[in-house]
């Protein structure tokens, strides 16, 4: 499975999963680390503004990370 982030300027992030892995709270925080590095290195200002997620077909799931 690959999870792709991007923004008006083009692609930031492409994540590979493994077949067969869940995606649990902790994979996913780890998914969002690699986001915010990946915005660091391509879009220095941006962090700085504020950064904006739509999610896409996410369950309602919660967690407490």
């Amino acid at each position: 499975m690959a999870t792709v982030f991007w923004d008006r300027k083009g692609v930031l992030l492409v994540h590979f999963v493994p077949a067969g892995t869940t995606i649990n709270a902790d994979r996913y925080c780890e998914t969002l680390k690699k986001l915010r590095r990946a915005i660091q290195n391509w879009r220095r200002g941006m962090l700085s503004k504020g950064v904006s997620i739509l999610h896409d077909n996410v369950c309602p799931h919660v967690t407490h990370q």
